[in-house]
């Protein structure tokens, strides 16, 4: 039975009256009209949103109003290439799907009473009576500004991740639990000795030697550890890595556990330590000759120490024994006891050059000198002669 278009006017009209209280509560905003355009429907969402109130849409505007003229021409251009027949810029363009059975679904910019605009997602269906005769149309839009907010600092955070990324100077690579790294950085490119494409694919075993430098596995030890990382326990470990080209360096190493798609992988922060070890190595050797050296100079000092007292003592003694020559006037005592007293003080002259010379220990070579025994056993017999004879 066909009916009028006034009677589809008024069916549609009771439509939204027994929905009311159910499209008022949805988050979606449901706006309806009849065949010709005109507004039937228009929900307490669609009047939150765009700041109309639903007497002011109701039977007096067609969505046009909502909608920006210059997006409304663009599309009525894509309809008619996709649908091969041309489709003026205007209400059609909302629903020229909806009449061949089709949703159109399409994201819109909407604007409001006050003239400000916010994104939409819009999805408009033909409403067919009992006998499949279209009756009008409803449009269900979505208010995306949150999603596109969500969206934007999303990518904003997955660009600034993948700045420090690129950036960062320490090695960063990705890899599942069978120790295959999935992705690396430019720091990782450069540590290794190669191209990203030559890293990835390629396991941790391709870049260890076959042990380490506690005897064991590089493989069961890498195995080990990342099951562990993978179980929820970080790991921070020294680790000899090799070059593409074979070339073992010394790194630091730390992995963390890390969810993507719901699958366990492995992330892992690599630093190339063969400097810092070789510095290490050098202040241990530095440490180690200066310690060497204040040794000797201890031992220097404490013999130095004594070989100073001796000269001394002799100028002490053969002082004495000068006063008593010259209250005896014994001029051949005194000649000799003058003699030893200069001896002595040649002896002191000598060690005093000695100790300069010591100052500069670091640039010269100490020289060995000859001695015979014999003149230092009768130098010493003849001055304990000369003690007792006096």
């Amino acid at each position: 039975m066909n009916t009028t278009p006034q009677q589809h006017q008024i069916e549609l009209k009771d439509l939204s009256a027994w929905q009311k209280a159910i499209l008022d509560s949805s988050e979606y905003g449901i706006i309806s009209t009849d065949t010709r355009g005109v507004i039937a429907t228009f929900n307490r969402t669609s009047e939150v949103l765009l700041g109309y109130k639903a007497e002011e849409m109701i039977g007096k505007q067609t969505p046009e109003i909502i909608h920006d003229l210059d997006e409304v021409i663009e599309y009525a251009g894509i309809l008619s290439k996709e649908l091969g027949k041309p489709i003026e810029p205007g209400f059609e363009v909302f629903v020229a799907k909806g009449r061949l059975g089709i949703v159109d679904n399409r994201e819109w910019t909407y604007i409001c009473k006050d003239g400000s605009r916010f994104p939409v997602h819009l999805s408009v269906t033909a409403i067919r009576d009992a006998d499949e005769e279209i009756v009008g149309f409803l449009g269900t839009f979505l208010d995306l500004r949150e999603r596109k907010a969500f969206q934007a600092n999303l990518r904003e955070s997955e660009s600034r991740y993948q700045a420090l990324f690129d950036s960062a100077n320490d090695g960063i690579v990705l890899g599942g639990v069978d120790a295959e790294i999935i992705e690396c950085n430019p720091a990782a490119s450069r540590i290794f000795g190669g191209a990203q494409q030559q890293i990835v694919g390629k396991t941790i075993d391709d870049f260890s030697p076959k042990y380490q430098a506690d005897g064991k596995s590089s493989s069961d030890k890498a195995k080990a550890i990342i099951t562990a990382t993978l179980n929820g326990n970080p790991q921070f470990f020294e680790w000899q890595h090799t070059k593409l080209d074979g070339t073992a360096f010394d790194a630091e190493v730390s992995l963390n556990a890390v969810t993507i798609d719901n699958v366990p992988h492995w992330f892992g922060t690599i630093r190339d330590v063969t400097d810092r070890k070789k510095a290490e190595a050098e202040r241990s050797l530095l440490i180690n000759e200066l310690e060497k050296s204040n040794t000797e100079m201890e031992r220097f000092t404490y013999t130095i120490s004594h070989e100073l007292k001796t000269p001394l003592v002799t100028i002490s003694g053969f002082v004495g024994l000068l006063q008593r020559d010259a209250e005896a006037g014994d001029k051949d005592k005194l000649a000799g006891h003058v003699r030893r007293v200069t001896d002595a003080v040649g002896t002191m002259a000598e060690l005093l050059d000695e100790l300069l010379e010591l100052s500069r220990i670091g640039r010269i070579v100490n020289k060995r000198e000859k001695l015979e025994l014999g003149e230092l056993a009768y130098e010493v017999v003849e001055t304990c002669l000369l003690y007792t004879s006096d």
